[in-house]
């Protein structure tokens, strides 16, 4: 900032965002250590997690308390939201409290984004004024209200400005360079300081920012200005990579150590058309809008169009939509020249880029089809163009400005007429109802609160906890009217108990507990459970159809009665320890311990590539394409044999090859759709995860309403430990055994 008046519209810009958060949200109801949005529950408990692990770890890969008996690695699901998580850790040292450090988190993205949209409005040789306007109304997008606390990293969007400084620089010829010898400019500076940064804000921001460079060297193709603007967009593209590449780096070696997981994260094609930008959802008024007829039309669209998901929040609001229109009108209206006229020639082609990458069938699901899908919810690029209309807002307003303030008295008119704008901005793009009561949310958590802290009370220090009914993590569909992500109230309340909960999806332990909490055989594993450790089973009533009325009788009839009962009578806590004594008045001293470790051993079975298991009477079979997969997790630091036994069929009459290899064999075989040919193999087991790998090669089977493609079935496959590495072991609910993960 070069002089007073820009210093002081900062401020103007930081305290109005800070006076507009505080009204919105309601912060002087007080309670600031709850999380404003703890009431809505689902991904908000996540986040929370995730803050509450930075606090006790230091970071938020691994959660010794999490995934009992083993424990949490988040490795397999790559962040690039180290920035994020970074202040985090630097608030926590101010505020050693994870709810306080959620709420001061989300409540700083507001003037941060606001402060960082003025500056890029202020390098950009827009008035204050001007740039207040806009910069305030960019913070409050309903973007960021939608998505609130349960997308705290998306809802940061605060190095969003300084990204398309960035692609706008390029656009103008602004040298990031000079050469011999090889230097970087002030601009080339920033520009790579930029880059590394917005690389640890998330990869959503960083991919649109690549895309939006390139997009921006376009103009000068195919003259040699191409080259030249595609050299100086290698500076903060090679820092963005540079900075994911470093981001990426712990799951990337945790997945060459241990395996990849294909259950993690797993995208296909087809959802970046679901979670695509959709242009009548930039224009449309916002959800819950304050005026009752924009309300109401708004929800009869929402309520009969299809793909109405996270999309949703992307509205642009009425001064938007007005910036968003004149652009593309720009791209065919030859506009009057003026101090900006260039900025907005930019602005529009780097719009319209926007809109083909981000809507429903455009560029984003080709990129899918044909590079990637993981990359799906093209939406988000909505804060973007909300940024490029916003600036137009901007231009104009300077344009009103300076004319307004050559006439007597018009600095005073124009400064209430930017105020009146603000305002009507302001309350256009605000939901009346967008989020649950305070009230609401201080009740749940002092709710959850007593709970579990008399939970916590009534355990040993460092208890292990299993939660049922088990739900893999992260990313599951809800059951009855348990949401994702609920289980985590337990951690959030407690400060040493660990808990079944937060197993990784995909890997042994979250395995392990599916097969041993499922509904048919979850009385034949109170004693495993017990075995491998567990001191309390706590059942959530939302789980389940009756409430957990069938399975809470069950439990009494082998347990007793619960120990603890939440007051709304959602939760009941049953203990295990009395089966740990028996199991150990049940086995001599010196066996207990080979009766833990092998209850632990149990190989874990999971299928890649091929369809779910299928059956009639006493056959059961699982159909696959061209490729498949059998991943056999082995725990233990030691080789265990198995036996394999199967039969495998072609799809087609016309037959098919197939080659089976993996675990120091390789065969091929000719398969027959009738006659089958029998596989039977004993395998030996190193220490962690070993692959068979099935390859065919010949027609499929097309059957009338089946989409899948039918290669060739696998029948009746069995698993059985053959040297399961305890022998003396009497109890058959603890005998040798194999885990089937899905």
């Amino acid at each position: 900032m070069r002089n007073r008046e820009s210093l002081g519209g900062l401020a103007i810009t930081v305290v109005v965002s800070v006076l507009l958060v505080a009204w919105l949200f309601d912060l002087a109801s007080g309670h600031l250590y709850v999380p404003l949005q703890y009431g809505a529950g689902g991904e908000v408990l996540v986040e929370c997690a995730w803050i509450k692990t930075i606090a006790e770890q230091g970071w938020y890969l691994r959660n010794p308390r999490l995934g009992a008996p083993g424990e949490q690695h988040f490795h397999d699901f790559p962040l690039a939201d180290s920035l994020h998580f970074g202040l985090m850790r630097v608030l926590l040292w101010v505020w050693p409290d994870w709810g306080t450090v959620m709420n001061a988190y989300f409540i700083l993205g507001f003037p941060l984004a606001a402060a960082l949209a003025f500056i890029t409005f202020h390098a950009l040789r827009v008035s204050y004024p001007a740039a207040v306007l806009s910069a305030v109304l960019f913070a409050f997008l309903p973007y960021h209200l939608f998505r609130g606390q349960a997308h705290m990293q998306l809802a940061s969007y605060y190095m969003v400005p300084p990204a398309v400084l960035l692609a706008l620089w390029l656009h103008q010829d602004v040298a990031f360079y000079r050469s011999a010898p090889f230097r970087l400019t002030r601009h080339g500076a920033w520009a790579g300081a930029v880059g590394f940064v917005l690389g640890s804000s998330g990869v959503y921001y960083s991919f649109f920012t690549l895309y939006l460079l390139g997009v921006a060297a376009l103009p000068g193709f195919p003259r040699r200005l191409f080259w030249s603007r595609v050299r100086h967009a290698l500076i903060p593209a090679a820092a963005i990579l540079l900075s994911l590449t470093l981001n990426f780096a712990p799951s990337l070696i945790h997945m060459h150590r241990h395996g990849a997981n294909h259950e993690v994260a797993a995208r296909v094609p087809f959802e970046s058309e679901l979670y695509g930008l959709k242009l009548i959802q930039l224009l449309l008024p916002v959800q819950h809008h304050r005026a009752p007829l924009l309300r109401d039309f708004r929800a009869a669209y929402d309520r009969t169009s299809l793909l109405v998901n996270e999309n949703s929040g992307s509205s642009l609001g009425i001064l938007g939509a007005f910036g968003f229109a004149f652009l593309l009108a720009s791209l065919f209206l030859r506009l009057p020249h003026g101090p900006h006229s260039d900025l907005l020639d930019a602005l529009s082609r780097l719009n319209l880029a926007a809109v083909l990458l981000g809507t429903v069938g455009g560029l984003g699901t080709l990129l899918a089809w044909l590079v990637t899908p993981k990359i799906r919810a093209y939406n988000r690029i909505s804060v973007f163009i909300a940024f490029f209309s916003l600036t137009v807002i901007a231009i104009l307003a300077d344009r009103f400005w300076k004319s307004a303030v050559r006439v007597r008295m018009g600095k005073a008119i124009a400064s209430l007429a930017l105020i009146a704008t603000l305002g009507v901005g302001v309350w256009d793009q605000t939901p009346l109802t967008a989020w649950p009561t305070r009230q609401k949310s201080i009740e749940d958590y002092l709710r959850d609160a007593a709970f579990f802290g008399r939970l916590e009370a009534s355990l040993p220090r460092g208890a292990s906890v299993v939660q049922i009914p088990h739900m893999s993590y992260p990313e599951s569909p809800p059951i009855h009217h348990l949401r994702d992500y609920e289980h985590f109230r337990a951690y959030l309340h407690t400060r040493t108990l660990r808990f079944s909960y937060g197993a990784m999806r995909g890997r042994y332990w979250d395995g392990w507990l599916h097969d041993a909490l499922s509904k048919h055989r979850l009385g034949d594993s109170l004693e495993a459970l017990a075995a491998v450790g567990f001191h309390a089973l706590l059942v959530d009533g939302y789980g389940y159809a009756d409430g957990a009325a069938q399975i809470e009788a069950d439990l009494r009839s082998r347990l007793g009665d619960p120990v603890l009962v939440s007051s709304d009578g959602r939760y009941a806590c049953y203990q295990l320890w009395r089966l740990v004594e028996e199991l150990r008045e049940k086995y001599p001293a010196d066996s207990w311990f080979k009766v833990r470790d092998y209850v632990r051993s149990s190989p874990l079975i999971r299928w890649v590539g091929f369809y779910g298991s299928e059956g009639t009477g006493k056959d059961t079979w699982r159909w696959c394409t061209w490729r498949g997969e059998i991943h056999i997790d082995n725990p233990v630091p030691r080789p265990q044999v198995i036996a394999f036994d199967a039969e495998l069929l072609a799809g087609s009459e016309k037959g098919c090859f197939l080659t089976v290899e993996g675990l120091g064999f390789a065969e091929s075989y000719r398969l027959d759709p009738v006659i089958p040919v029998v596989l039977s193999r004993r395998l030996t087991l190193p220490p962690g995860r070993s692959v068979l790998r099935f390859k065919a090669t010949g027609p499929e089977l097309r059957a009338p309403g089946d989409p899948r493609s039918l290669v060739f079935r696998i029948i009746r496959p069995q698993f059985g430990l053959v040297s399961p590495g305890v022998t003396t072991v009497p109890n058959p609910l603890l005998g040798p055994r194999i885990v089937f993960a899905n």
